[in-house]
């Protein structure tokens, strides 16, 4: 083997490592950083929101950077229905040690902003358990203040001891009723063709999904998987480079020297090797 051919296996298996190390921090940050909750079961004694299409509410937390992206969504409520209590939960183990913000992002629909509440295992819905964060909806009269069909609302949640994923939301309610435990809950209210009728919603732990996450790298994995794709690039078009030859005694004859020309004009035509 050549010094030559030894150099070019060498920066390749380099390029190859620099890209491999970068697909492998990509993924490592990825992990369980997609949640869906979809509430589609009524679990008191109390009554089904109207429509047969399920689910009534959805939420759904992805992992963005250090924080986790929240919209809670009501995708399947009668035009006289809305929430007045949405019910989720975060690891204790942090919580315990640490704080939640939640900051808004974006909303669609005219109703009022909900009060936010965050404490460990001090929100009760109905005959479930204890949850950790309750977003407080309007109830008062007009359709305008309250959080109904078509209606989102977006946080961006930060915690106060470094990052999380939506991972450290999936977590059970603490048992203190006759039903549940659940992930999430919620109370639906104005129950369709049921006057003053409500019924409590909840997300059932075989509908919790992961699924692709949202990720912001950072910059050293971009930059290691760029640099490794280049140097594979520039390796490959060197490999492909014919090799020029001169006699032993490093004179040419006519036919070679015009040989020599023509190829050299061409390469430059195509790229310089």
């Amino acid at each position: 083997m050549t010094i030559m051919k030894f150099k070019q296996r060498t920066l390749r298996f380099a390029a190859m490592t620099m890209v491999l190390w970068g697909l492998a921090a990509l993924n490592a940050a990825a992990a369980t950083n997609q949640i869906y909750l979809d509430l589609d079961h009524e679990f008191s004694t109390g009554v089904n929101p109207a429509s047969p299409n399920t689910p009534w509410v959805a939420a759904e937390l992805f992992t963005v950077g250090n924080n986790v992206q929240f919209t809670l969504t009501a995708p399947n409520l009668a035009a006289s229905e809305f929430v007045s209590g949405f019910y989720f939960n975060f690891d204790n183990t942090l919580l315990s040690s640490g704080s939640l913000t939640l900051t808004l992002q974006s909303m669609a629909g005219a109703f009022t902003l909900p009060s936010v509440s965050v404490r460990m295992d001090s929100y009760k819905a109905d005959g479930d358990g204890m949850y950790d964060i309750l977003l407080g909806f309007s109830t008062s009269d007009g359709e305008a203040t309250k959080f109904g069909s078509g209606d989102s609302i977006t946080y961006s949640i930060s915690y106060s001891g470094g990052a999380i994923t939506a991972g450290d939301f999936a977590f059970e309610s603490k048992p203190a009723g006759g039903h549940g435990p659940f992930f999430a809950a919620a109370h639906v209210q104005g129950i369709e063709n049921i006057d003053g009728s409500s019924g409590w919603i909840s997300a059932n732990p075989t509908e919790i999904l992961t699924g692709p996450p949202i990720v912001v790298p950072e910059p050293s994995m971009f930059s290691l998987i760029l640099l490794g794709v280049g140097a594979c690039g520039l390796l490959r078009r060197r490999s492909n480079c014919p090799a020029k030859s001169t006699p032993a005694d490093g004179k040419l004859t006519l036919s070679q020297a015009t040989a020599v020309s023509t190829r050299d004009e061409d390469q430059d035509i195509q790229s310089e090797c």
